[in-house]
């Protein structure tokens, strides 16, 4: 009997955890602007070699997820600082859990936040994996958080109304290149 409800409990906790997996990654796509879908090691790597990042810059991801990007950068690019926002907790705190295991704690930093309503430090590069419709809203925030150099690489989906500095398409997926300075919303003044 005992052996029976702890089959079944253990059932419960693990169609609870995939439930809980699937809402938080696709049931709250409209309000976080787009699905967790982790990055493998070799895409951030390739993203990473697209915008030709140099050891000792900045960078930032929006909706950083897992920190895949993250812990790249820091790992073997040689990121000065790699900083993410992202609004699920268990993320964040898995983010933490790898950068700690990994020893680059004192370089990767994950805040818990929106990152429509947070202030945004400056960064060389920007890294995201976001819906164009969220790009497209974000153009301001990123126009008046960031210096016009600073350059956008955006895995999978373009900024709409905004032409690539350069773009490729690899087994990978498609990945664009953009400045903060071209992008099309006017900042405030």
């Amino acid at each position: 009997m005992q052996i029976a409800l702890l089959i079944f409990l253990s059932i419960v906790v693990v169609v609870l955890i995939i439930a809980s997996y699937i809402f938080a990654s696709f049931g709250l796509t409209g309000i976080w602007g787009a699905p967790y879908v982790g990055t493998p090691k070799r895409v951030a790597r390739e993203m990473l070699k697209f915008i030709d990042f140099k050891p000792g810059q900045t960078i930032t991801d929006l909706g950083s997820g897992m920190g895949g990007i993250l812990i790249v950068a820091a790992q073997e690019f040689g990121a000065k600082r790699a900083i993410g926002y992202e609004i699920h907790p268990l993320l964040v705190w898995l983010t933490r859990f790898r950068a700690r295991l990994a020893k680059i704690d004192d370089r990767v930093e994950v805040r818990r936040a929106n990152f429509f309503k947070a202030d945004l430090e400056p960064t060389d590069v920007l890294g995201l994996y976001l819906l164009a419709e969220t790009m497209d809203k974000l153009q301001l925030k990123l126009k008046e958080a960031y210096s016009p150099d600073t350059m956008i690489v955006s895995r999978g989906f373009t900024v709409p109304g905004v032409k690539p500095v350069k773009q490729t398409k690899t087994s990978l997926g498609s990945m664009y290149l953009y400045r903060v300075g071209d992008l099309g919303i006017e900042k405030k003044k």
